[in-house]
Order: structure tokens, then C-alpha cells, then sequence
């Protein structure tokens, strides 16, 4: 993977030094800002002023608005993959929370970026399906164990910068359990 070019000339432009700058956007990407000693205020300051990144307060964590690398296949996978989750599915899984306990919902926007991170960072074979089941499946049970007000919020079950992708411990499940010849898992058996 080459460094996008567009976003160093930009950077150029803005007399921002490139080196400086890449660096705190690759930390930013990664989520690796956390006691990070390399990155100072003044690169964000200036990388935010220059609108190449913003700070989702909502989720306490910054998005980068700028492409690192040259597009290329992955960049094409990405686009792929924003057709593959339509609003349609992105409402159905939603809801699947929303059902239960209301203030666990999330934008669709947000929910489609995390799905794609899952996708291209994780596993690239999970299915929609799949990812349906699990959220049912975690949902009914932590309600049934915890109760509903404990279940996730619907983004951070996908990925979230503390517990990672916590949905794969659901997919892994369902799939240990088709492999045993259990594939019609109904996430719903036990509900209250």
C-alpha cells in the first residue's frame, strides 16, 4: 500500500509537516492515541483546522476524513462492502437492540463504518446473517442473565476501541455450533 498522494500535497499546501502529520493520522486511524507520546495538541489542532479529522464526542474518538492510502482493491472492497450493509439490513440490526432496550441503539452511519472495520480488519467471510444472529443472540442473553439495561450499545457490540470486536465471540459460537450440526440456532429459545 502506497501513502495517498492527494493527502500529502494536501498537507503540503497547508504547510503542515507531512511526516508529523501522517504519523498522528495513522494513530488516529488505528485508535492508538491512548498515552501515545509521539502526537502532539498543535498537529491535532492543525490537522482538525485544516478539516482532515473531527472528534466524534458521542463515541469519544476522533475520525480521520482523509484517505492514507492510494485507492486500490481494498479501497474497492470497502465500496463493495458499504452496498453489501443497506439502510434496510443496518435497520433490522438496529432494531434488534432498539427492541429490547431503547438507549442501545446507534446511527446507521456508525454501524456500517464498524461492520466494514469488522470486515476488512477481522474476517472477511463473516455473513449478514451471521451478524444478525449473534446481536440476537447477545442480546437475549444478557437480558436473560443481566437483564435488558446491560445488553451493548449496537456499535460497541461490533468494535469498540477497549473490547475489540466483541461480536466475534457470538459469530464463533454460532459457528461451533453449525459445525456440531446445530445450524438452526434460534437466538430466541430461551426469551423471557
Amino acid at each position: 500500500m502506497q501513502i495517498n498522494k492527494a493527502t500529502v500535497k494536501m498537507l503540503e499546501e497547508r504547510g503542515i509537516n507531512v511526516n508529523e502529520a501522517l504519523t498522528t493520522l495513522f494513530i488516529l486511524s488505528y485508535g492508538l492515541e491512548k498515552g501515545n507520546t509521539i502526537m502532539n495538541n498543535d498537529m491535532i489542532s492543525r490537522l482538525s483546522m485544516a478539516e482532515m479529522i473531527d472528534y466524534d464526542y458521542l463515541q469519544g474518538e476522533y475520525i480521520v476524513k482523509v484517505p492514507l492510502f492510494e485507492e486500490g482493491e481494498p479501497q474497492k472492497e470497502k465500496e463493495d462492502l458499504s452496498k453489501r450493509f443497506t439502510n434496510e439490513f443496518l435497520t433490522e440490526y438496529v432494531k434488534i437492540f432498539k427492541d429490547v432496550y431503547r438507549d442501545r441503539t446507534a446511527d446507521r452511519p456508525q454501524v456500517r463504518n464498524r461492520l466494514i472495520k469488522l470486515i476488512t480488519e477481522r474476517d472477511g467471510t463473516v455473513t449478514n446473517e451471521e451478524i444478525l444472529q449473534a446481536a440476537k443472540l447477545h442480546v437475549n442473553r444478557i437480558s436473560r442473565e443481566r437483564g435488558p439495561q446491560y445488553i451493548m450499545q449496537a456499535d460497541y457490540f461490533i468494535w469498540h476501541k477497549e473490547k475489540g470486536f466483541k461480536i466475534m465471540q457470538y459469530i464463533e459460537e454460532i459457528r461451533e455450533n453449525a459445525a456440531k450440526g446445530n445450524s438452526n440456532i434460534n437466538p430466541f429459545e430461551e426469551v423471557l
